[in-house]
């Protein structure tokens, strides 16, 4: 859904259901217009990611005393609570609509904040496409701390590890990011891996923990 570009949209959708009504619908519609209007309001007013509780309840007893009230003989009324309605649930759906994983990450300016971000991901469920941008914002992330985060999270998934994982040991350098790999290797032990593992064993630069953890890992498998 294409978000609307300012709150002014906003308004010209409101004025123009209250003309509407004004022209064309009885005093039962015309509460009922302004019941809506009020509520729309408030939801202008709310976080695009946070509920109001209070709003919600709002909302659902305006419908609810909607089904309740007698229906009106003439056909413009009904039209206009269909209308009412229609919009009502359009402007939800528009203000509470989630982002993805990767617009939300977009929206962070520091490294900080985004290792926060990663790191709040361990509660969630996360879908399949989510962990497919997972694996390939790791793959070109270049920030460490970023890095190991993002490998902590995608380990402790419910899904077998990917072999590009043991693929970025190829050219990894960092000792702390090449020990988040391999943690999460041993966790999630794939025997293709198994290469990948001895290659990167015949390296002259490993720190000898990183080394050890090798040893270990090819020990036990």
């Amino acid at each position: 859904m294409k978000k609307m570009e300012s709150d002014n949209d906003l308004l010209k959708i409101m004025d123009h259901l209250d003309g509407f009504s004004r022209d064309q619908a009885s005093k039962e519609t015309l509460e009922e217009a302004a019941d809506l209007k009020q509520l729309v309001e408030k939801l202008r007013a709310l976080p695009t990611e946070n509920s109001n509780p209070q709003t919600d309840k709002e909302f659902y007893t305006f419908l609810k005393t909607r089904k309740n009230r007698s229906n009106s003989t003439t056909i413009t009324p009904r039209i206009w609570a269909y209308v009412a309605l229609a919009a009502s649930l359009a402007l939800l759906v528009y203000l509470f609509l989630p982002k993805s994983l990767s617009e939300r990450y977009q929206d962070l300016d520091s490294n900080v904040d985004k290792v926060g971000f990663i790191y709040t991901l361990n509660g969630e469920n996360i879908s399949d496409n989510d962990y497919l941008w997972l694996v390939s914002l790791l793959e070109r992330e270049e920030n460490p701390n970023i890095r190991v985060t993002l490998i902590d999270l995608i380990g402790q998934q419910p899904k077998r590890l990917p072999l590009s994982i043991a693929d970025l040991l190829t050219d990894e350098e960092i000792p702390a990011v090449q020990m988040a790999i391999l943690n999460n290797i041993d966790q999630s032990y794939n025997p293709d891996m198994k290469g990948q593992l001895l290659a990167f064993n015949n390296r002259e630069d490993l720190d000898e923990m990183v080394r050890e953890r090798i040893v270990d890992i090819l020990s036990e498998k």
